[in-house]
């Protein structure tokens, strides 16, 4: 069974559990959020997972920065910016 469908069915399963003590919101608050297309937490079952998080309404924003220069940019300054910003 996916996930989607667990929550449909009225599971709390270690994923949304986990998920909602991360955001500190309640395990039912999560699963319904699933319920209806407004929480996902991504999950692949051919990979690892090295953190789970659920993304979506009413849970905390989620930051993805790339920090890095390449040889066409090497300016450390900018990168130092960039990594300031999602803080």
């Amino acid at each position: 069974m996916t996930l989607i469908e667990e929550a449909k069915n009225g599971m709390l399963t270690d994923e949304i559990r986990r998920v909602a003590e991360q955001e500190d919101l309640s395990p039912e608050f999560i699963r319904e959020g699933i319920v209806q297309g407004k929480i996902v937490i991504p999950k692949n079952r051919n990979r690892t997972l090295k953190k789970l998080c659920g993304i979506g309404k009413g849970l905390r924003t989620k930051v993805n920065a790339n920090i890095g220069s390449s040889s066409d940019l090497a300016d450390v300054d900018v990168e130092i910016k960039k990594a300031r910003v999602v803080e």
